[in-house]
C-alpha cells in the first residue's frame, strides 16, 4: 500500500523527527508517536503492536527506526505530494500534508500541534512535552513546503 494513500492528518500524519541532528520524516498512524506507552496505556504491557517498544526514547529510537522503514519518507517525495496537489483555493485542502508532530530526540523533546489529542503528555521521564507550532525550528533547507522561495503553509496565512 502507498504509505502516502491514508495520510488524513487526523490518524495518518506526518512527522519529522530529529536524531544526531539530522531530519528524517515520516508518514503513518499518530500512535507509532506515543513516545511513552506505559503512561498512554498503564494496564497494557503487550507492545507488539510497536516492535515491543514500550518507551521510544533515544535508547529505543535506532531499532524502532529500523523496523519504521515502510514509513519512511523522502524529503522529494514530501515536496512532490505537495506540489501534485496545488493549485489549491483553502489551505484546508492540504493541511494534512504538513507535519503534525516534531520529535528531537537530541534535545528530548516533543511537540505536537495535533488537536485531536494530547500526545504531547505520554513522553519518557527526563523528556519534555510540549504543544506548540515547531516548525521555524526546522532549518528552511528542510521544509519541503517551501519551494522555489514559496511557503505553501505561509500563503494561505
Amino acid at each position: 500500500m502507498d504509505k502516502f494513500e491514508e495520510l488524513d492528518g487526523l490518524v495518518d500524519i506526518i512527522t519529522v523527527i530529529k536524531i544526531d541532528n539530522q531530519y528524517k520524516w515520516y508518514c503513518c498512524d499518530k500512535f507509532y508517536w506515543v513516545l511513552d506507552y506505559t503512561k498512554y496505556e498503564p494496564n497494557n504491557t503487550n507492545y507488539s503492536s510497536r516492535f515491543g517498544i514500550g518507551i521510544l526514547n533515544e535508547s529505543t529510537v535506532y531499532s524502532f527506526m529500523e523496523q519504521m522503514t515502510e514509513y519512511s519518507c523522502s524529503y522529494n517525495e514530501l515536496q512532490q505530494l505537495l506540489l501534485k496537489c496545488m493549485p489549491v483555493e483553502w489551505f484546508d485542502e492540504i493541511q494534512h500534508l504538513f507535519p503534525k508532530m516534531f520529535i528531537d530526540f537530541d534535545e528530548k523533546k516533543l511537540y505536537s500541534i495535533y488537536s485531536e489529542q494530547l500526545l504531547e503528555t505520554y513522553v519518557p521521564d527526563g523528556w519534555e512535552g510540549l504543544y506548540q507550532d515547531f516548525k521555524d525550528l526546522i532549518p528552511s533547507t528542510s521544509r519541503y513546503w517551501i519551494v522555489d522561495g514559496v511557503d505553501y503553509e505561509q500563503i494561505f496565512v
